[in-house]
């Protein structure tokens, strides 16, 4: 070294930090990866410097043998049935290599991460690694990388093989793209839901930072590196004692820097600041260095407040999209005080899509001007939409005037939910199938574990129609309580790829929002019956449901030997439920090709005839008769089961249009399943009424309502049964409940509502004009 330079280096030694600080950035420029070398240089300086300059020679041979030992090439060993091909990165406490299959199973490159091999690897640091390896396990998401092996190498190091994400850090990505502000917003609800499952499992990441958020080629993110990840358990591992060695700055939260205990709370305070630096392309905290000691990241994150996101950006168009809402739910996000962060991540995510929905978001003050104001914002109406609207309310207002005195004031807030302790909503499992078009098998899947959970009486189960509201988006299970009544939800995925099925299942508790119960099913197609009477069986004994011996045998029934007639079936039911009754039919036929003793296929293939019978025009005898043949031969083959008589008694109604013979079909069939009461009553109600039967009618109308509340085509009937008996008070009274319950917008209880409002104004006006004529 030069007698000048060193001179310099003694001058840089003696300066203080913040001089330090000023320094190097006045030097380093632009290069980033030189400045934090130089600091990190500077920082083991200072702690030999502390210690005495004798340990210099013993630190720096510590030094050398600890760097040429982590950066020992273990390029083309064999680790398990993988290869290294390269490294790919490493931590403090592990290295990544790329790997592929040594046998040539597959071709598919994997990432393998590796305990580093430094002097003295602590029972702590094992059991962190051990800990990475169960948390990755027990996750499965399209957006968190895949597990896909474990083991331990021939030196005794702990690894584990999982997806290789080819893929940039989600901060650098949306700059690269220069993504808009809600393609930002959109990408970020995505991590909302990785993060949301990981919590449902029990797991707080606890590094969410951007270089841990991979983005795809494709644009869908990938969370990465569970090493510190926490599992919320009665007795958690040791390596979540504390967590102050290993925090980030930019994303650490006031509890992290102090060394507090870490929980989901944690974690969105993280997404709050992700969200800042994706929206500002700025961290929201600002450090002397880029290697910021524990002090100082405890005196900035616990004491300083963040600049508002709107204030970060100079481009006036952002600045204004980020003001108002947006600052909002980041503050909301960041706050000091974990129990004032949003209760969940489905909070947050909640808030996101109201805000692109342009709906009030949570995050701010819930007054009349800023609900009107979103309103606004929504609604753009012409002039003439406008003036049209005018009239509608003034009509509107009229029409209720009559009714103001004696009618109280109504609030559609949708009230809580009774809740029974064995109460359960299966909510519709997430596909994660290899090939896109497939997400009828999940369906199927959960339609079937929901309609075998209802076959155990002493259960109450949500039907499909109350639970299909909670397809897309972050579930909040403390929201589905209230609205549901249901102390418990079951949440699943659904995996298949080639002839083997995976289903993960979790059972929450909807009051604490804990998860319960877990359990991975890992079988080939052909076992699918057996998986889902199994699944089925382990909820209800968590429930402490209580199954006799007929209950139990209908469980594991299977109502065809045939997967690929089953999968047939799948894909018909969805296509029913899209109105794409042709395709119905087209895939229907295929599934009694394959075996002709597949009842159910011959009860849904009724119906779908049906339909393009009386609904779509084809009113030809051909379709009819294709119609009766399909439901004798659901009759023939299972005339123990009551869809048989159902289909039967709907070739009847909707064909033949002859009620008495529906009807008597309908009083001869067997007791119905507890999934199938409510269509059975229904269609029961709906011939009493053809029959001119009217008290019987609304009696099986409201016992089908009562079993599946959330129906809306039941609850339209009953309204209008009520209507044609001219009791209109009730039929407001019932619109109400349908209006307060049902998250259908198009049905048509509001002019139900009206239509019942304007009846008892006309009543009254007759009344009163009568009374006037008689005086």
């Amino acid at each position: 070294m030069e007698p000048a330079e060193g001179a310099r280096c003694r001058r840089l030694g003696e300066d203080s930090p913040v001089a330090r600080t000023a320094l190097l950035q006045r030097e380093c420029g632009e290069d980033l990866s030189l400045l934090r070398e130089a600091e990190s240089f500077l920082a083991g300086a200072d702690t030999v410097s502390a210690e005495g300059t004798d340990r210099l020679e013993e630190c720096a041979l510590a030094a050398s043998t600890a760097v040429r030992r982590e950066r020992i090439s273990l390029t083309g060993h064999r680790v398990g049935a993988y290869v290294i091909v390269r490294e790919l990165g490493h931590g403090g406490m592990a290295t990544v290599y790329l790997g592929a299959r040594a046998d040539g199973y597959f071709e598919k490159e994997v990432a393998i991460k590796i305990l580093k091999p430094v002097e003295g690897n602590t029972a702590e640091m094992l059991d962190r690694f051990r800990a990475e390896r169960e948390v990755l396990a027990s996750l499965d998401h399209p957006y968190i990388a895949a597990l896909f092996d474990a083991g331990t190498t021939a030196d005794g190091l702990p690894y584990f093989v999982m997806e290789y994400v080819p893929g940039t850090p989600v901060i650098s990505y949306v700059a690269e793209n220069h993504l808009p502000l809600r393609h930002r917003l959109t990408l970020f609800r995505k991590i909302c839901a990785a993060v949301e499952v990981a919590h449902r499992r029990r797991v707080v990441h606890r590094d969410l930072k951007q270089s841990n958020i991979l983005v795809t080629a494709e644009g869908e993110p990938k969370l990465l590196d569970f090493g510190i990840a926490k599992l919320l358990e009665a007795n958690p591992l040791s390596v979540t004692a504390t967590g102050q060695q290993r925090l980030t700055p930019v994303s650490a939260s006031p509890e992290q820097a102090r060394g507090d205990e870490v929980t989901r709370a944690s974690d969105i305070y993280a997404l709050g600041a992700l969200l800042y630096e994706i929206l500002t392309g700025k961290t929201p905290h600002q450090f002397h260095t880029h290697r910021p000691g524990l002090d100082e990241v405890a005196r900035v994150v616990c004491e300083q407040e963040p600049v508002l996101p709107s204030l970060a950006v100079t481009d006036p168009e952002t600045r204004h999209a980020l003001r108002g809402d947006l600052d909002a739910i980041i503050q909301r996000a960041m706050r000091k005080d974990p129990a004032q962060r949003y209760a969940s991540v489905a909070d947050l995510e909640t808030d996101i899509r109201h805000y692109l929905a342009g709906e009030p978001v949570r995050a701010r003050p819930n007054t009349v001007p800023y609900r009107l104001l979103r309103f606004a914002g929504r609604h753009k109406p012409s002039p003439r939409g406008i003036f049209l609207g005018a009239i509608v309310v003034v009509l509107a207002l009229l029409s209720s005037l009559f009714l103001l005195r004696q009618s109280p004031r109504k609030s559609y807030r949708q009230p809580a939910a009774p809740v029974t302790a064995k109460s359960i909503a299966v909510l519709p499992f997430d596909d994660f199938a290899a090939s896109d078009g497939t997400s009828y098998f999940a369906d199927g899947v959960q339609d079937d574990i929901l309609t075998d959970l209802a076959k155990a009486e002493d259960l109450k189960v949500i039907s499909r129609s109350g639970v299909s509201q909670y397809r897309t988006g972050v579930r909040d299970v403390r929201e589905i309580r209230q609205n549901l009544g249901v102390a418990y939800v079951l949440e699943g995925s659904v995996r298949r790829l080639n002839d083997r099925v995976r289903v993960n299942a979790q059972l929450i508790d909807t009051e604490s929002d804990v998860q319960v119960w877990a359990e991975q099913y890992d079988r080939k197609l052909e076992e699918l019956f057996a998986l889902q009477s199994d699944l089925s069986q382990a909820v209800i004994s968590q429930l402490k449901g209580k199954l006799s011996a007929r209950e139990k045998a209908a469980i594991e029934s299977q109502p065809t030997a045939d997967v690929q007639a089953y999968d047939f079936y799948l894909q018909a039911k969805e296509a029913f439920w899209r109105y794409e009754y042709d395709t119905t039919i087209e895939l229907l036929d295929q599934a009694v090709a394959r075996d002709p003793h597949f009842a159910l296929a011959y009860c849904l293939l009724t119906n779908a005839h049906l339909y393009v019978y009386r609904f779509e025009g084809d009113m030809v005898p051909e379709r009819l008769e294709k119609a009766r043949v399909a439901a004798e031969t659901a009759l023939r083959l299972a005339p123990h089961l009551a869809d048989s008589h159902l289909a039967q008694a709907q070739y009847y109604y909707n064909g033949l249009r002859d009620y008495e013979k529906a009807q008597a079909e309908l009083a001869a069939a067997p007791p119905p399943s507890p999934a199938g009461r409510a269509r059975f009553f229904d269609l029961t109600a709906l011939t009493q009424r053809r029959l001119g039967h009217w008290k019987e009618a609304l009696r099986d109308g409201e016992k089908a309502w009562e079993l599946d509340p959330h129906d809306p085509y039941i609850a339209t009937e009953v309204i209008q049964t009520y209507l044609s008996l001219r009791r209109y008070a009730e039929a407001e009274k019932k619109a109400d409940e349908a209006i307060r319950n049902i998250s259908v917008r198009s049905a048509p209880f509001w002019s139900l509502k009206a239509e019942s409002i304007l009846a008892q104004a006309n009543r009254s006006a007759r009344g009163r004009f009568s009374r006037e004529r008689v005086t």
